[in-house]
């Protein structure tokens, strides 16, 4: 499989809620498990969202992070 989804992680800073690209999942319940074990309870992880490729504008330098579940 195309790792095609991607992982944005909310943070909550004082200067106030950012989103960060984390890397590119086969899936979307990859890219949740992979939250779960690396962001859940840590703080300031508020959140993510996990979109697919084509919905997402990507900058052209954007350079491909692809994980599993546990890296």
């Amino acid at each position: 499989m195309i790792a095609e989804y991607l992982l944005l992680v909310h943070l909550n800073l004082i200067t106030g809620a950012e989103e960060h690209y984390i890397a590119n999942f086969e899936s979307c319940d990859s890219a949740h498990a992979y939250y779960e074990e690396h962001f859940r309870f840590k703080e300031p992880f508020e959140g993510y969202r996990c979109l697919h490729q084509d919905y997402v504008h990507l900058p052209d330098d954007w350079q491909l992070i692809k994980r599993e579940i546990y890296d």
